[in-house]
């Protein structure tokens, strides 16, 4: 069996992360940042919306400045300052050990850029030793990672997607592997309820139904 997860949002909480350089960035250009500003930008995220979006529709931001502002967080949200601030999930390191004591083959399969930080990041949290392989792209691609599925279940035909977004969940459709779909990172329950996919707020329950899977032989 292999199971590929995703990094951000799966096992990773990279949240400080996100709204850390965004506060940043908008002290630098001057604009009042809302008291509340930390849970409302990540809530507004996880509804499926974009930090673009946010900066234009919730702080009112001129399109041009708020392109600029968005422009700056993507050039910069995985330096190594930045980076620094992730934490792994509490059930992240237990899920992987038991899943290894499984014989389950363990890949990671995330949307990065920096590859050194990325393998620095894996290092630090102490999930390096895991994954024999780890697959990035340069780009949120429904289609590059449903390659790299597909790819996987060519060495073995029992490939499980775990991820927290839209193209975790797209790009298993599409190479037609089995997921699970986490509601605690990048997208909210009321996000997957609304498209009819079931989702968890831990991998703990995930892990039960591989756990099951693996001596069954089925899904649950």
């Amino acid at each position: 069996m292999i199971v590929a997860f995703d990094l951000d949002g799966t096992l990773i909480d990279s949240t400080k992360r996100h709204y850390y350089l965004m506060e940043e960035l908008l002290k630098n250009y001057k604009i009042e940042i809302p008291f509340n500003f930390r849970k409302e930008f990540m809530d507004y995220k996880a509804k499926g919306y974009s930090g673009l979006s946010y900066l234009i529709n919730c702080l009112n931001i001129e399109t041009n400045i708020a392109v600029t502002i968005n422009n700056d967080w993507k050039k910069h949200i995985e330096d190594d300052l930045w980076l620094n601030t992730d934490v792994l999930f509490y059930d992240a390191l237990f899920t992987c050990k038991t899943l290894e004591k499984l014989g389950v083959d363990l890949f990671f399969l995330s949307n990065r850029n920096n590859k050194n930080g990325a393998k620095n990041e894996l290092l630090r949290l102490g999930l390096s030793d895991f994954p024999d392989n780890l697959f990035l792209i340069s780009c949120h691609d429904t289609y590059k990672k449903a390659d790299i599925l597909s790819s996987l279940k060519e060495l073995d035909s029992h490939c499980i997607m775990i991820g927290d977004t839209e193209v975790d969940y797209q790009a298993a459709i599409e190479a037609e592997t089995d997921y699970y779909m986490l509601n605690r990172g990048f997208r909210c329950k009321h996000f997957w309820d609304v498209m009819n996919v079931r989702s968890y707020n831990s991998l703990l329950p995930i892990l039960k139904r591989i756990d099951a899977y693996h001596f069954s032989g089925e899904i649950h």
